[in-house]
Parts: C-alpha cells; sequence; structure tokens
C-alpha cells in the first residue's frame, strides 16, 4: 500500500508556502499523489483545485474536499479513474468539473446529481477506456454552459440531451454518431458545435434549427462515414463565422450557402469538391477559403466579390492555370497554389497588390512573368520544384521580400537584380544548375542564411561569396573545384 505520509508531506509543502486563508485556487498538478492530508480542508476560500494528472482515491478525499464550502471548480484529469464513488454527489457546489483522460467504461451517473454544474469536460484519451451510452440523468445538468464528451464511443444521444438548454459550446468529436435526435434542436443558445470525426453519412438537418450556431465542424475522418451532399438547411445557420466541412465526399456545395453573410473561416479541404456554385460570392465577410487537396479547376467568376477574403489555398486541385478570377481578389495577403498543374503564371498576378505570401511550389512553371515584380508587398515566395531556368530583372522590384524558397528548379544563372533584394533574410536555392552567382549578389547584406547547395559553383566562387557575405550562413554542399584544379593549367 502507498506511503500515505509521502503525499501528505508533498502537498503540506506546498501549501506552506502559500496564505492558507486566502488562497483561491491551487494546483498539486502532476505529484504522484493518491492520498490528501486533512489539513486540505484549512483552505477555507478555495475555490479552483487541480488534482490532474495523480492517481487521486476519491473515496478517501471526498470527505476532506466536501469542508471546502467555496470550492467551485475541480480538475480530476487523467487520474485512471474507473468510477466515481456515491459520495460524489455530496459536491454539490461544484460549478466546474474536469474528468477528461481518465477510463471510464460508463458514464458515472452520480454526476447528475450535480445540479450547479456549468463546465463538464469528460472527453477520453484516445487510447483508453471509453462510454458507449449517456444515462438519462445527462438531462439533470441544465445549468450546463459547456460540455465535452470528445473521444468516446457514442453512437447514439438521449432524448433528454435536449434539456441542457443552456449549452453554449459542445464537443461531440471523435465520437461514433450517425444522427442526432431531434432534441438537439431545442438547445438555442448553442454558439460552438464540434462533430468532427463521426459517422455522418447524411447531414442532420436539425442542426439548421440551431440557429445561434456561430461555430460548426462536422468534418469527417478517414475511417469513417462521410457526408455526399450538404442540404439546404445549411442556410439557415445565418449567424455562422466558422464552418469546417474537411474530409468529406462533397462534389460541391448547395446554392444557399451563400446565406451565410457572416462566414469568415471555411475549411473545404479534401472533400472532393468538383466545382464551386455562383453563390460563393455572397459570402462577404469570409476571409479564409480552403480548398485544400479537392478537383477544383476553375473558380466561379464571383468568387471575385469576395472583398475580404485574405488567405486562399487551391493546393492539390490539378488547375492547370491560376484562375483570373483569383488575381481580382485585391484583398488577398496569403496565395497558395501549389501541388498543381501549372506550367506558366499569368500576368495578371500583378493585381495582387496587398499579397505577402505566395505559394507557386511543386508545379511545372518554365518563367515569372515580368509582373511578379508588381508585388511589392509580398515578404515570402515559394517556387520549389518547378522548371525554372532564370527568374526575371523585376525580381529585383520585390524590396519587401525575406523569404525566398526556390530550390529544385533549372536555374542556370540569376539575374543582376537579385542583388536589389535587399531584405531578403532566407533563401534556398539549392538543387540546381548554378555555375555562378552574379557579382550583385554581394548586395544582400541582410542575407542571415543561403542554402545553395547541389549547384555546379566552383570553389573560387564559394570563396569569394562568403568573404562577401560575411554574415551569413552559407551552405554551399560539396565542393566544385576550379577547372584549374579539373584539368591543370594546359
Amino acid at each position: 500500500m502507498k506511503n500515505k505520509t509521502n503525499d501528505y508531506k508533498k502537498v503540506l509543502e506546498i501549501m506552506a508556502n502559500r496564505d492558507i486563508e486566502n488562497t483561491k485556487r491551487i494546483s498539486f498538478y502532476n505529484k504522484e499523489l493518491t492520498y490528501l492530508p486533512p489539513e486540505i480542508a484549512n483552505l477555507k476560500n478555495l475555490t479552483s483545485l487541480d488534482l490532474g494528472d495523480n492517481t487521486i482515491n476519491l473515496k478517501e478525499a471526498i470527505p476532506i474536499l466536501v469542508q471546502l464550502e467555496n470550492l467551485t471548480e475541480l480538475k480530476l484529469n487523467y487520474n485512471n479513474l474507473t468510477e466515481l464513488p456515491p459520495e460524489f454527489a455530496q459536491l454539490k457546489k461544484l460549478t466546474s468539473l474536469d474528468l477528461s483522460l481518465n477510463n471510464f467504461k460508463t458514464f458515472p451517473s452520480v454526476i447528475g446529481e450535480l445540479k450547479n454544474l456549468t463546465e463538464l469536460e469528460i472527453s477520453a484519451h484516445r487510447d483508453g477506456d471509453k462510454f458507449s451510452t449517456l444515462p438519462p440523468e445527462i438531462g439533470q445538468l441544465e445549468n450546463l454552459t459547456s460540455l465535452s464528451l470528445a473521444e468516446q464511443n457514442l453512437s447514439t444521444l438521449p432524448p433528454e440531451f435536449g434539456k441542457l438548454q443552456k449549452l453554449v459550446t459542445l464537443n461531440l468529436e471523435s465520437n461514433n454518431l450517425s444522427t442526432l435526435p431531434l432534441e438537439i434542436g431545442q438547445l438555442q443558445k448553442l454558439v460552438t458545435l464540434n462533430l468532427d470525426s463521426n459517422n455522418f453519412g447524411t447531414f442532420p438537418t436539425v442542426i439548421g434549427q440551431l440557429t445561434n450556431l456561430s461555430e460548426l465542424d462536422i468534418s469527417g475522418a478517414w475511417d469513417k462515414v462521410k457526408l455526399s451532399t450538404l442540404p439546404p438547411e445549411i442556410g439557415q445557420l445565418e449567424n455562422l463565422t466558422s464552418l469546417h466541412l474537411k474530409n468529406q465526399n462533397l462534389s460541391t456545395l448547395p446554392p444557399e450557402i451563400g446565406k451565410l453573410k457572416k462566414l469568415d473561416t471555411l475549411n473545404l479541404s479534401y472533400s472532393q469538391l468538383k466545382t464551386l456554385p455562383a453563390e460563393i460570392g455572397q459570402l462577404q465577410n469570409l476571409k479564409d477559403l480552403n480548398l485544400y487537396r479537392n478537383n477544383v479547376t476553375e473558380l466561379p467568376p464571383e468568387i471575385a466579390n469576395l472583398e475580404k477574403l485574405t488567405h486562399l489555398n487551391l493546393t492539390s486541385n490539378g488547375i492547370k492555370t491560376i484562375p483570373v478570377e483569383a488575381t481580382q481578389i485585391k484583398s488577398l495577403t496569403n496565395f497558395d497554389i501549389a501541388y498543381n498543374s501549372l506550367t506558366s503564371v499569368i500576368p495578371e498576378i500583378g493585381q495582387l497588390q496587398n499579397i505577402l505570401w505566395l505559394n507557386l511550389s511543386k508545379n511545372q512553371i518554365t518563367a515569372l512573368p515580368p509582373e511578379i515584380g508588381q508585388l511589392r508587398s509580398l515578404k515570402s515566395l515559394n517556387i520549389t520544384h518547378n522548371k525554372l531556368t532564370t527568374l526575371p530583372p523585376e525580381i529585383g522590384q520585390l524590396s519587401n521580400l525575406g523569404g525566398l524558397l526556390a530550390y529544385e528548379n533549372k536555374f542556370t544563372e540569376l539575374p543582376p537584380e537579385f542583388g536589389n533584394l535587399h531584405n531578403l533574410g532566407d533563401a534556398n536555392l539549392s538543387d540546381s544548375e548554378l555555375t555562378t552567382l552574379p557579382d550583385e549578389f554581394a548586395q544582400l547584406q541582410n542575407l542571415e542564411k543561403l542554402q545553395i547547395y547541389g549547384n555546379k559553383i566552383p570553389k573560387e566562387v564559394q570563396e569569394k561569396f562568403t568573404k562577401l557575405l560575411p554574415n551569413c550562413d552559407i551552405s554551399w554542399g560539396a565542393t566544385i573545384v576550379s577547372i584549374e584544379e579539373l584539368f591543370g593549367n594546359a
């Protein structure tokens, strides 16, 4: 049996440094405790107690905890608990209870006696024991505003769930839900709903009744059933600001998506989309549109109406030409169109006057247009893994460029204007076919890191720029000997 004395000593040492009468919050997190000393009861004004990451013996601890008349917040997460004793119901003043990362095989129905709870966290550990049902007693927690049941094995929710009408935040991520009870529609105060990684083959239309929802995540999981369509009811969620639908089997979106006028974040990555409806252009507050890993080959003209869009991700879509419509979105600051089938960059790219971060990597681009130099706000440019043999002189006009990723190309030379990139601090030009550098390269006195290995630059050129750029960490890789050393002075 574990020695209580050692546990008592650990706790009392922490308490010794506290003003017992005025201490309101105290943590014994990860102290390898099983037992609590009776002296804990002297913390009469304690409101918050953190016992997380221990192995607390609750039957012995509860008689002590009930003496803490002002205790409202209790953390027992990661305590390897498998059940709660009936005496737990005595902690009736609790308003916040964290029981996450334990090993409950059934939901402790005694929790239903804690009628003052406003926050309950009882998510499971990914590899721990889980419960598959909720008892009717869950409905007794009518003061709950926040409830997390993530990583359990729930396949259904009881009708009593509808009694939790003060809920504002509900996390049901990583369960096995395929439907939601109609009573969910009674949760009219719900603002945040997380249904990520469940088994919804069809979108639960009852969600459309939750008209105060601001954040909805109903993304799929690799090994679970996925949505193939969105119903018109999605348009009823007119207060949504964030919608995550990643990893689904959607081919398009319903026109009603355009009714979500308050939406600022729309994540549709990995969702098999082929087209976007014209109504996407009605999302006047949209700032972040993520279409990563879909099958979209063109954008509707109406996308140019997204006047507040700052982040557009079109990576991995099989796009052959940069959509002109994308370059008409003047508010864009981050544009990612990597891993597509681009062979060129349209001149209209120069219209993106506010762009800060541009990713054109992993394409088949053979040249950049002169208009690239018009992107005066650009701070980061990624053109790696293309077929570029040089850069246009206008590259030197990117006066704010701080980072350049350009490795795995076919560069044989760089223009003298490259030396005008006075704010360049980090550049990767490795694995290309460079045999020299322009003299103007020495003007890059703010360059701190240069990776240029995998080229064919002779030793004397390496030595020259190592001296001219003394504050730069240069990775030349294997040294290419000079012609004289290779062939002699014949």
